[in-house]
């Protein structure tokens, strides 16, 4: 974590998520990812500038299940900038699992950086 601030912990509302995400360390999960459907239908995503974001993150939605708040600005995803079009790249690509991603962010203007592996099963 970059800024020094308290590791975000999955919210305890969000139980529907507790086979499919693990939090293994301070702001490291890993997560069995949810269908196209539901990661749509849990926050809206606006662009803005060159950053990313997350706004009106719903309760019990897998993006608050691995620690994001509504506000939250993605700025890079493995340390590359993400703009609108490699946002929808990355959200159309199919990796080989696991691979694990480093998703860096900003909350109330100070760096986060969460770190986040994708797996079939946990």
């Amino acid at each position: 974590q970059v800024s020094g601030a308290p590791a975000a912990l999955p919210d305890p509302m969000d139980t529907k998520w507790e086979s499919s995400v693990k939090l293994v360390a301070p702001d490291h999960y890993r997560v069995v990812p949810p269908s196209m459907a539901e990661l749509s239908s849990g926050a809206r995503i606006v662009p803005r500038d060159d950053k990313m974001g997350l706004h009106s993150i719903r309760q019990g939605s897998f993006f608050r299940a691995i620690g994001f708040r509504s506000g939250d600005l993605i700025v890079a995803v493995d340390g590359v900038p993400l703009t609108v079009e490699r946002a929808m790249a990355f959200a159309s690509a199919s990796k080989p699992r696991p691979f694990t991603m480093t998703v860096d962010f900003e909350r109330r203007r100070k760096p986060e950086r969460v770190v986040i592996e994708v797996v079939d099963s946990l």
